[in-house]
């Protein structure tokens, strides 16, 4: 079970910090297809490369560049 004490959004990472996906609090039906489409689903793990300029992730083989916006609703919980 997840306690909301255990769950962080994406810029609380340290770069190198692994995390699994909690859940993707957008609004926006768009976003969440084109982040579902590369990977980025609730239960898979990410690993944040870089936080500057751009936030920058590893899900599976997949690397992707996420604005602030974008990383603020990408809930996690630290491994």
């Amino acid at each position: 079970m997840i306690k909301n004490s255990d769950v962080m959004a994406l810029p609380a990472l340290c770069v190198g910090d692994v995390a699994r996906v909690v859940k993707i609090r957008s609004g926006d039906n768009g976003r969440l297809l084109k982040l579902s489409s590369l990977g980025l689903v609730p239960g898979s793990l990410i690993r944040l490369q870089q936080r500057w300029p751009a936030y920058v992730i590893w899900v599976g083989e997949t690397q992707l560049s996420l604005e602030e916006a974008v990383a603020q609703d990408i809930l996690l919980q630290k491994m």
